[in-house]
């Protein structure tokens, strides 16, 4: 196996066991992730994708074998915050800062404007699964 798969692979399981850990110190009512898509400029990312989601899955299931990972498609998640659907990332920031009493609640050890592409995607999904536990989905 060569040394970039091993790391990738080191990467994912030290990432699987502090959320199995995060999860223990949490206790989650509902855990979310954006869904594993196939990118037209990175379509190789996919199969990398899919293994996180298994990571993921695999740490929630360690801690409570009756929770289920709930995903969410890229459009979705983008329609739960009222992002653009087609242009990127940035409409996606713009919309967070938008969203409303988000930014009164935001308590992150970063500061929101500091926030990379994952954690701004972190955000909307969570917004997204908050949608959807409150309509029954």
């Amino acid at each position: 196996m060569s040394g970039d798969r091993l790391g990738r692979l080191g990467r994912i399981s030290a990432n699987q066991e502090s959320l199995y850990w995060l999860f223990r110190e949490t206790r989650p009512f509902a855990v979310g992730a954006e869904s594993a898509f196939i990118s037209r400029r990175r379509p190789s990312a996919y199969g990398a994708l899919v293994e996180v989601l298994c990571s993921i899955r695999y740490a929630l299931y360690r801690y409570d074998p009756w929770k289920v990972l709930r995903t969410y498609d890229p459009i979705t998640v983008k329609m739960a915050v009222g992002a653009s659907s087609f242009q990127g990332k940035s409409p996606m920031r713009e919309a967070l800062l938008d969203y409303p009493g988000l930014m009164e609640i935001y308590t992150g050890t970063t500061p929101f404007e500091d926030l990379d592409d994952h954690a701004i995607d972190a955000l909307a999904v969570a917004i997204c699964l908050l949608h959807a536990l409150r309509h029954g989905k």
